[in-house]
């Protein structure tokens, strides 16, 4: 038995997935973080980020070769790609996606007060993000126990 995250590392796909998420979260990190005392939170951030990105890749990729494998229609696994995208953004990213556009409206309404909030709270916010992520890595099944079958071989 091993962790579901740890076979998704066998693929040379995953592995490229991995590396352009790591690219794409660190830009979503302001260069200051990285000067700063948040340097380990923001390290943090990156890779859960990254994780939770090729984990999402692994299971949808999975499940377009599960319909292929059983017959389904160039329609039916487009559905399924877009299917689950949408599953992934609505209930996990949800929250995120909430508190970010809340913000965005109070920034716009009343700037001095969101910079002041935001940069007040900024370690609790990236702490919260990245328990929504492992959060998120769980429901995924990413934490998962999977048989290795090449071992029993």
């Amino acid at each position: 038995m091993e962790i579901y995250l740890r076979k998704i590392f066998r693929s040379n796909y995953c592995k490229l997935v991995f590396l352009i998420s790591l690219f794409f979260a660190y830009l979503l990190v302001p260069d200051s973080v990285f000067h700063s005392k948040y340097l380990w939170l923001s390290l943090i951030f990156i890779l859960t980020a990254s994780l939770t990105a090729t984990c999402i890749v692994k299971n949808i990729k999975e499940k377009v070769v599960l319909a292929k494998s059983s017959g389904a229609s160039l329609i039916s696994i487009i559905m399924i790609v877009f299917g689950l995208g949408a599953l992934q953004v609505c209930t996990i990213g949800s929250s995120v996606c909430t508190a970010s556009i809340g913000a965005s409206f109070l920034a716009l309404a009343f700037p001095e007060i969101a910079l002041n909030i935001l940069t007040k709270y900024s370690a609790p916010i990236i702490v919260l993000s990245i328990l929504s992520q492992i959060l998120a890595l769980y429901f995924l099944g990413c934490f998962k126990q999977v048989q290795n079958l090449r071992a029993k071989i």
